[in-house]
């Protein structure tokens, strides 16, 4: 075996140590960034799951919740309902000669309101 010169062992120990420095430097760093990473994920994610309702529903409100609407009876007239047995103008309905088709409900306009665009 050939030995080499005391000037290139030495080089080459100082080579070795500065690219292990270098290497354990990188590796700090990256387990580093990795540890900021995790911790910006998992204080967002904290937050929203602890500000969830996890609470039963039987707790009483916090905020005042609208009553029902409830008509009273009155002593005045009650409306009679408008009916319209035929509007003028309109086609009666013709029954379905098809029974496939039929079970589809036909189209019959409003005679109050008024066909295409308003």
């Amino acid at each position: 075996m050939s030995r080499l010169p005391d000037e290139l062992e030495l080089l080459g120990r100082q080579l070795e140590a500065a690219t292990s420095r270098a290497v354990r430097r990188r590796e700090r760093r990256q387990s580093l960034f990795s540890g900021v990473g995790a911790v910006l994920l998992a204080v967002p994610l904290a937050v929203a799951i602890s500000a969830a309702d996890l609470a039963p529903d039987d707790r009483p409100s916090r905020l005042p919740l609208p009553t029902p609407f409830a008509p009273t009876a009155t002593a005045g007239p009650t409306p009679t309902p408008l009916t319209r047995t035929s509007a003028p103008g309109l086609p009666t309905p013709v029954p379905c000669p098809d029974a496939a088709v039929c079970g589809v409900p036909a189209f019959v306009p409003h005679p109050f309101v008024s066909a295409g665009r308003t």
